[in-house]
């Protein structure tokens, strides 16, 4: 999570009253924005995830199937889902809010609160999805690990219908009438019966990724919104990201060993390669340790024949204090990388490195891409949306071929960052003008003037 995506200070700013509901460990970080209020919605599924899946074997999509029917089964452990939506009507019937804007929160059922609280017309529901999460013939589901598309639309189309009938109702929408039922029968609240999808329906629905990168398909209603980014920081021009010294110095933010690499490195002229991987904490040590094994070993051995260093962030995931114990080879003294744990603003980093390297996340991609930078992607989870941004971004020519992290095996990696440092021009030039397309949207404005709508009615 970077600093600037802060929706919520910005609303504060143009006089909203905004609170976040969200699991504990990030209360700290809402509260360091000014004028934001917090409430804890319960554990992050996350945390669950890693107490009742099992890793091994997680590149088979049927495994991944299974796993969800876990993570969304109470018997295993505390059940997160419905936490969350007892947290979400406790918090609507202290707050009557205007608006309740749902992320994955909307999982757990949680758009049927104002009706069941008699408070349809004073509080309006928006979801929010940093990734597409609705049917189109465009493009493939973009949790389902198949990469970006198929090559005939109507198998688009025949995924997301699987989709909804095996995942979104068999599962999800299953355990939110479950919800639903039980805390209205505890309450003494009217069951409201769930709309049988979670991606339909006359809720307006903002998606928080870059239109220059994929742009809304054509097949989705009005009322679905590709906005871009929570940032309402556009790049720096290009002329400030090629100078060094004193304006690369200028950068505060960064740990002080991290920023004299950086410094140093750009000074004698080293091409820097940035490496993290931000689903890590799945993975068993074994399987970390192989990965940056192979990072390691790549650049080294090309250093022999390019002019390259790499900064290699350890930290397994975005939870506070989850970082790898990287243990390096014996004998390795004079290292072409250097490596640190520390939670840093990729927004600062990523204008500083001439190519990113990572689990495909859309988050990480973007912001490599809002600097110009290539990216190149070892893709972690097959519920994630990480190949479907990975494999979109090749067709793109941002970047090499990716791969997924069972893969990487021998020389992949080297072969990876080989791609791009003889490709450099033909990526980097795409890179750049995503970078315009990019500085042309502010996903933070565009979210205020729907929810002004919304409210405004």
């Amino acid at each position: 999570m970077q600093p600037y995506t802060n929706l919520g200070s910005y609303l504060v700013t143009k006089g909203w009253s905004v609170t976040i509901g969200a699991p504990g460990e990030f209360e700290r970080f809402v509260l360091s924005h000014p004028g934001l209020d917090f409430v804890d919605i319960g554990i992050a599924p996350t945390i669950l995830y890693e107490k009742v899946v099992q890793t091994k074997g997680f590149g088979k999509l049927w495994k991944s199937l299974q796993d969800s029917k876990q993570l969304f089964n109470p018997s295993n452990g505390a059940p997160f889902a419905e936490t969350w939506f007892r947290a979400i009507l406790n918090t609507c019937q202290m707050l009557k809010p205007d608006v309740l804007v749902l992320v994955f929160t909307n999982l757990c059922g949680a758009a049927v609160i104002p009706e069941m609280l008699g408070l349809k017309d004073q509080i309006k529901v928006i979801l929010s999805y940093p990734m597409p999460m609705a049917p189109t013939k465009e493009f493939c589901v973009s949790m389902a690990g198949s990469g970006y598309s198929y090559c005939w639309s109507g198998l688009n189309k025949i995924q997301w219908n699987m989709s909804e009938r095996f995942i979104a109702q068999a599962i999800h929408l299953k355990a939110a009438k479950k919800i639903i039922q039980n805390v209205a029968t505890e309450k003494g609240l009217p069951i409201v019966d769930i709309d049988k999808s979670f991606n339909a329906g006359t809720a307006p629905a903002l998606f928080c990724f870059s239109p220059a990168i994929l742009p809304k398909p054509t097949d989705w209603p009005d009322n679905y919104h590709v906005i871009g980014q929570f940032t309402n920081q556009p790049p720096p021009p290009q002329q400030q990201q090629q100078q060094q010294g004193a304006v690369l110095s200028s950068f505060s933010s960064l740990p002080e060993k991290l920023q004299s690499y950086l410094d140093e490195s750009k000074a004698n002229g080293y091409q820097v390669v940035y490496a993290g991987f931000g689903s890590l904490g799945f993975f068993s040590p074994e399987q970390i340790q192989n990965l940056l094994d192979s990072i390691t070993s790549a650049i080294t051995n090309l250093s022999t024949k390019y002019k390259i260093r790499a900064v290699i962030q350890t930290a397994l995931s975005s939870r506070p204090g989850m970082t790898a114990e990287y243990k390096k080879k014996d004998g390795a003294v004079d290292v072409p990388y250097m490596m640190f744990s520390e939670t840093v603003d990729h927004t600062i980093l990523f204008k500083q490195v001439d190519m990113v390297l990572s689990h495909g996340g859309v988050g990480t991609l973007q912001a490599a891409l809002r600097q110009g930078t290539p990216c190149a992607s070892i893709c972690c989870l097959p519920t994630a949306d990480q190949s479907f941004w990975a494999d979109l971004l090749e067709r793109r020519e941002l970047g090499p071929p990716w791969v997924w992290i069972d893969d990487v095996k021998g020389k992949v990696v080297e072969g990876m960052i080989k791609n791009v440092l003889d490709n450099y021009e033909k990526y980097k030039g795409n890179a750049e003008r995503m970078r315009i397309d990019m500085a042309k949207e502010n996903g933070v404005e565009e979210a205020r003037v729907i929810l002004d709508k919304l409210v405004v009615g």
